[in-house]
C-alpha cells in the first residue's frame, strides 16, 4: 500500500485535513503488515501473497486471502481452526466448494450428481441431514463404485480432484449407525458360495444345524477306534463295540456284564454278542439271551450246551443307541 505524502514545503502545508488523511493511511498500512521477527523479510501484495519465509507470532487477519508459494506452510504449536459449519441445500451440484467453511451440512433430499467446480485439491467435511442419493459417476467418484443412499448423520470427506467431468471424489464415508458401507460377503448355502462358520462338536452331533460346516476335526473328536471303542454320528446315533475276557467255567448258565466304552446318553436300542473260545470248545455253550442292560452296561446270559469245562474265552459285543 502506498502512502502519498504529496509535496510538503513547510508546516503550513500540514493542514488538519491533510494530517487526518496521513494518519488514516498510516493506520491502514500498519494493519496490513504482520507481526514478524526482525530478521525476516515479508513481501505482501494486495492479496497478501507471501513469497518470503515469515514467522508470525500473533494472530493476523486478512480479508483478501493468503497465498503461499513454493515453500510449505508449517504450523508450530498452533492448529488450523476451520470456520463454523455452513448449511448447503442439496441440489444436482450443490456449491460446497464456494461455501465459506470447510465444514458443510447438506440439507434436503435432492439427488446429488456432483459438486461445484472451484479448485483442484480443496476438501470439504460433509454431514448429511437426511436421506438422498449420491450418484456414482466420473463426476462424483464414490468409494463403493456404486450409488450411495445417505441417512441423517452420515459423514464423509470430499475432495475436488480435477476440473470438468472428473470433478470430485468421496473419501472416508461413515454411516451414522456404524454399519459397513458395503455389506460383507454373503453367507454360504447349498446354492451360493460365500462365508460359512465351522460347527462345534456339539452342533455337528446335534444334527440340526444347516448353516455350519463340519470338518475332519469334528469327526475325529467323536470316535475312539480301539478294540473297545465307539463312533458318534450326526443326529445322535452311536455305535459301540468291545471284548470282555471271562475265563469262567459255565455251569448251566452264566450272566456276563460288559461295560460300554461310553454311556449312551438316551437309549440303548440293541446289543449283540458272540463268544470267542481259544480252546476250540466254543460249541459247548452259547449266548442265550440279553439280560437287563443299562445305558452303560450290556448284560448277556451264556448257557452251557454240553457239560464241559471252559477257560480262556471272551465275549465280543456290538451295541447301538443314542
Amino acid at each position: 500500500m502506498k502512502i502519498n505524502l504529496g509535496k510538503i514545503q513547510d508546516v503550513s502545508d500540514l493542514n488538519p485535513m491533510r494530517i487526518n488523511k496521513l494518519i488514516s493511511d498510516l493506520e491502514k498500512a500498519l494493519l496490513r503488515v504482520p507481526d514478524v521477527k526482525e530478521q525476516d523479510t515479508v513481501y505482501l501484495t494486495k492479496d497478501n501473497a507471501v513469497t518470503g519465509i515469515n514467522s508470525y507470532t500473533k494472530a493476523q487477519t486478512y480479508s483478501g486471502g493468503i497465498e503461499v508459494n513454493t515453500l510449505p506452510l508449517a504450523l508450530v504449536g498452533a492448529p488450523i481452526n476451520y470456520a463454523n459449519i455452513v448449511t448447503v441445500a442439496s441440489a444436482t451440484a450443490p456449491a460446497i466448494g464456494a461455501a465459506a467453511s470447510n465444514n458443510i451440512s447438506i440439507s434436503g433430499t435432492t439427488q446429488i450428481d456432483g459438486f461445484d467446480d472451484v479448485a483442484v485439491g480443496i476438501t470439504r467435511n460433509i454431514v448429511f441431514e437426511g436421506i438422498l442419493q449420491l450418484t456414482h459417476s466420473a463426476t462424483l467418484v464414490l468409494p463403493t463404485g456404486a450409488n450411495i443412499t445417505t441417512a441423517a448423520g452420515d459423514t464423509c470427506m470430499a475432495q475436488q480432484i480435477a476440473t470438468g467431468t472428473q470433478g470430485w471424489r468421496i473419501f472416508s464415508y461413515q454411516r451414522a449407525d456404524g454399519t459397513a458401507l458395503v455389506a460383507g460377503e454373503a453367507a454360504a448355502s447349498t446354492t451360493v458360495s460365500g462365508i460359512i462358520e465351522i460347527a462345534t462338536d456339539a452342533e455337528w452331533l446335534a444334527g440340526t444345524d444347516t448353516s455350519r460346516a463340519v470338518t475332519p476335526g469334528n469327526l475325529a473328536s467323536s470316535k475312539s477306534l480301539a478294540e473297545s471303542g465307539y463312533q458318534k454320528f450326526a443326529g445322535g446315533l452311536i455305535i459301540q463295540w468291545g471284548t470282555k475276557l471271562v475265563n469262567t467255567d459255565v455251569v448251566g448258565a452264566l450272566g456276563v456284564s460288559c461295560t460300554f466304552p461310553i454311556a449312551f446318553p438316551n437309549n440303548l436300542f440293541q446289543a449283540y454278542a458272540v463268544i470267542q473260545d481259544t480252546t476250540g470248545t466254543w460249541d459247548t455253550f452259547c449266548i442265550f439271551s440279553r439280560g437287563a442292560s443299562s445305558l452303560s452296561v450290556g448284560y448277556f446270559v451264556v448257557r452251557e450246551v454240553t457239560a464241559s469245562t471252559q477257560s480262556d474265552w471272551d465275549i465280543s459285543y456290538f451295541a447301538i443307541g443314542n
